[in-house]
């Protein structure tokens, strides 16, 4: 048997629109093991490789290994080099929260045959009108906010993808709201929710990750959409801040209703920079940038 080589099959070359692949031929090898065997193919294969006459060359991609002879001394093998794959999916869908006032009160409605000896001064088109005032608290209900939610997949070479990249990127989930504008919007708009990644033995030298986020809208001058609550009106909120009306009960049209006092905006999140993603920011389809 002669001494461990490794060369490519002359009939075993395939080039398609975004990749090639060559298979190779692999003796000498025995008792070393799938795991050995390997190791030396990656070895021996480049990094990246270009199809004839191009002046591009595509990553290393992935990788197929068979035993082929007696004691593992024969092994067939092809490797492959394609272009590197980004992915995008969107949803549009609400996002569950409890609120104490609506946007708009659009009718009310009394029984004819027993009227109400008094009800507050509220006009169908008023806005920031309580719910569920029982007379004491303003309970409120829970609605769907609208959100865009959507993943980004990219690949890391395996090489860049680090421990300290972890690191960076479970700071964001600390932060997870953006400090700077990320995908065309603005700060305080998008909620970082979280990363998973997927090594695969079959493709040795990228790292699959997915990053998740959600958006929702900030309220302000700038957008021509602030908030209107009772008379306290151009109210302004950061899309993942939250807003708290205070209520107090008062004699409104002889009767007793709450009246908002005061607005409170909660920060509910600490802020970063979603460049440490290493993805990109701006209104383009993610890439890997490292």
């Amino acid at each position: 048997m002669p001494a461990f080589q490794i060369f490519e099959d002359d009939q075993g070359y395939e080039l398609n629109a975004s990749s090639v692949t060559i298979a190779y031929n692999i003796i000498g090898a025995d008792g070393m093991g799938y795991w050995a065997v390997r190791a030396a193919l990656l070895a021996f294969a480049p990094l990246s490789n270009a199809p004839p006459g191009a002046t591009y060359a595509w990553p290393r991609r992935g990788m197929s290994l068979k035993e082929v002879g007696p004691n593992g001394a024969v092994w067939k093998a092809s490797i492959t080099w394609a272009s590197l794959n980004y992915q995008y999916a969107l949803k549009i869908g609400g996002a569950q929260q409890q609120v104490r006032c609506d946007k708009t009160l659009t009718n009310i409605y009394t029984d004819p045959a027993a009227p109400p000896a008094a009800i507050p001064n509220y006009t169908a088109g008023d806005k920031g009108r309580p719910i569920g005032f029982d007379g004491r608290t303003v309970h409120g209900v829970s609605i769907y906010i609208p959100t865009r939610s959507w993943t980004e997949t990219v690949e890391i070479p395996s090489s860049q993808y680090t421990f300290d990249y972890e690191d960076a990127v479970a700071a964001l989930d600390d932060a997870p709201v953006n400090s700077k504008s990320f995908r065309g919007y603005d700060p305080g708009e998008v909620r970082f929710a979280g990363m998973h990644d997927q090594f695969d033995v079959q493709n040795p030298d990228f790292v699959i990750a997915s990053f998740d986020f959600e958006r929702i809208a900030n309220r302000n001058a700038a957008n021509g959409n602030t908030i209107t609550i009772d008379n306290i009106a151009n109210i302004e909120k950061d899309g993942w801040d939250y807003l708290d009306v205070h209520y107090e009960p008062q004699v409104v049209n002889s009767t007793v209703a709450p009246v908002a006092q005061y607005v409170l905006i909660h920060r509910m999140y600490d802020r970063s920079d979603f460049a440490a993603l290493k993805i990109g920011t701006d209104e383009t389809l993610p890439l890997w940038q490292g």
